[in-house]
């Protein structure tokens, strides 16, 4: 396999670099704690059903926190008291906060209870972001695996995340420097002990949280380079066939399974170590502890003062294992979010700039580009290309492969954003419009069908939402698909049907099938806008001779834009574009430039020879 290098420039103008021969780079801006814990609560402040989640969660954690004082403020009435001798009212007290403690066990489960009802919600608003709001070109240059990769973060991130942070760590903060107080009232320096005891040990579980991100984010690179490459082997059967690799595949495959085992088995020795540290600085900090209660406290307290102490101690120790955890996974997600974050909000040419307009949808809208000049990765793929449509009329644009063509089409749908000069559409700029208007206007057909696995029902309905069978039916006759309603007597499919499946990518079907449930797709949304990028790709000479004849009567009710290279198609066209080097080299309708006898003659001639 040929080593082949991709390059994704973040926000921070640093280079990541993923190498198909398993060497991956990535340039990580340093870690700031405090501002990615910022970034991270503004996303939680803006999911839907906030504020209910954060009133729910302050009333039970004020429960929570009333119950955890229970303990030190038994200690404090006891110390306060004369033991030997308790009257009613202290006694009552004392009862009540013994039965607040057990109450108390309850509130970590109702909290658990809400954190997950509020996560589902974010973690959806997470998701739909990441797909649809990030920039085109961040899809076309992330290796194949990261993507998938990305989009599983944003669940397991979540999921460890909230727990962590509104769980583990804000509890038990709060506990803490609350039971801290009473116990420095009612006992002087014990308190003051614990409380340096806690800080050293969240730094020992913070530096051993370090360790243990900087591995996990060096297992997540290699999992984001290696299994796209795994599901790129798996996909390769026929290939490997033909040219007798399957050997060759084989060995790579297991390269890339060693790969990944290394570094997770790296994570899981780590993580050993690191649990058998903590175990010992916990032991640590009991011993400790114990020395100085004792020291402290001499002869002068009772054994019931003494007990009760020891109770809330041990309890205040037991509780630190799930604090190490939450310390841990709120390093290693933080890492995590950042890393993911940093992938997602790279300027998008997608998301509408502020005060966009909707723009109205009209019958036959024309087009217009105005010095267009478009660069992508330091080359120049459009260069002042100026050009107008009018408003029913079809524009061709033909030209040898890598010259632009495609791309006037996706700067028309704004995928990308031009370099220079401005695209109208019936005279707004389409800079300014909302883009799901924009998009609204287009019924589009590409070089790839673009089919998931389900039904050619769902596929067709796609275009139109909530369309039924008999529109889908229609549509698929004009695009030359014969198809029935179901399957027959039998339970046979003997032909195509509504409910056949199309398999992933369309496998289930021809290449040509694959075209026309495109093209019927496009044609039951019937925009005011067609944007047919090769729609005769696959096709027989007499389907796509049919087809073609369908296309230009649609045209004559839309404004149309055609990329091929069958340049017979174009014979009705009102205007064809020959484009060479990024330059609008010909123009003219199909008798002028045959007349003219420049590339476009000569490209015709070489074709019918």
């Amino acid at each position: 396999m040929a080593a082949t290098e991709l390059k994704v420039v973040n926000k921070t103008g640093k280079t990541n670099q993923t190498s198909c021969g398993g060497k991956v780079t990535v340039a990580q801006p340093p870690l700031n704690l405090r501002k990615d814990l910022i970034d991270i609560h503004s996303l939680v402040v803006r999911t839907p059903g906030y504020h209910s989640f954060l009133y729910k969660y302050l009333v039970l954690q004020s429960i929570r926190l009333f119950t955890a004082l229970s303990i030190p403020v038994a200690i404090y009435v006891l110390q306060v008291s004369d033991i030997d001798n308790l009257n009613d009212t202290e006694m009552a007290v004392l009862g009540s906060l013994g039965l607040l403690n057990i109450v108390g066990r309850l509130t970590p489960f109702a909290t658990s209870i809400l954190i997950d009802g509020f996560k589902e919600k974010l973690q959806a608003k997470q998701a739909t972001m990441v797909v649809f709001e990030m920039q085109h070109s961040a899809h076309l240059t992330t290796p194949t695996g990261e993507f998938s990769q990305l989009l599983s973060k944003v669940f397991r991130n979540l999921d460890v995340l909230l727990p962590a942070l509104y769980g583990a760590l804000v509890p038990l903060w709060v506990e803490t420097f609350a039971a801290v107080m009473f116990i420095t009232i009612a006992y002087g320096c014990i308190g003051v002990v614990q409380l340096l005891l806690f800080l050293a040990y969240t730094a020992a579980c913070y530096k051993a949280a370090k360790a243990k991100s900087e591995r996990n984010k060096k297992m997540m690179m290699t999992l984001f380079s290696n299994w796209g490459k795994i599901m790129e082997t798996a996909r390769s059967y026929e290939r490997a066939h033909f040219f007798d690799n399957v050997e060759h595949e084989i060995g790579c495959a297991h390269e890339m399974f060693v790969s990944m085992g290394t570094q997770i088995k790296a994570v899981t020795t780590g993580e050993h170590k690191e649990a058998m540290t903590l175990q010992l600085v916990s032991l640590t900090v009991t011993a400790l502890f114990i020395g100085v209660v004792i020291g402290s406290l001499g002869g002068g307290v009772s054994g019931i003062e003494k007990a009760a102490l020891a109770f809330y101690f041990f309890t205040f120790i037991g509780s630190l294992d799930v604090y190490a955890i939450g310390v841990s996974n709120l390093r290693t997600t933080v890492v995590e979010y950042q890393t993911f974050n940093d992938f997602i909000t790279k300027l998008s040419d997608v998301v509408d700039k502020e005060g966009a307009a909707d723009l109205e949808l009209k019958k036959n809208p024309e087009i217009e580009f105005k010095n267009v000049t478009f660069s992508y990765g330091g080359k120049t793929i459009l260069d002042d290309v100026s050009f107008k449509v009018e408003g029913g009329q079809t524009l061709g644009i033909v030209g040898s492969s890598g010259c632009g063509k495609s791309t006037i089409l996706r700067l028309l749908l704004r995928f990308y954003r031009q370099s220079s000069g401005t695209i109208m559409v019936d005279g707004k700029d389409i800079a300014k419009v909302t883009g799901s208007s924009l998009r609204r206007l287009f019924s589009v057909v590409t070089q790839d069908a673009q089919l998931f696995n389900a039904s050619i029902r769902e596929n067709i309905g796609y275009g139109k939402m909530g369309s039924g069978d008999e529109e889908i039916l229609q549509a698929a006759k004009l695009a030359e698909l014969t198809l029935k309603e179901a399957e027959g007597k039998d339970g046979v499919e003997n032909d195509l049907t509504l409910d056949k499946v199309c398999g992933e990518k369309g496998a289930k079907l021809s290449g040509g099938q694959q075209q026309r449930v495109a093209l019927a797709r496009a044609m039951l949304k019937n925009g005011t806008i067609y944007l047919l990028d090769e729609p005769t790709t696959g096709l027989d000479g007499l389907v796509a001779k049919n087809l073609q004849k369908t296309l230009d009567e649609l045209s004559t009710n839309a404004t149309s834009i055609c990329v091929t290279h069958h340049l017979g198609d174009l014979e009705k066209a009102h205007q064809v574009l020959y484009l060479n080097g990024g330059k609008i080299v010909e123009r003219g309708n199909y008798a002028e430039l045959m007349k003219a006898k420049g590339e476009f003659y000569n490209q015709v001639q070489a074709r019918k020879n």
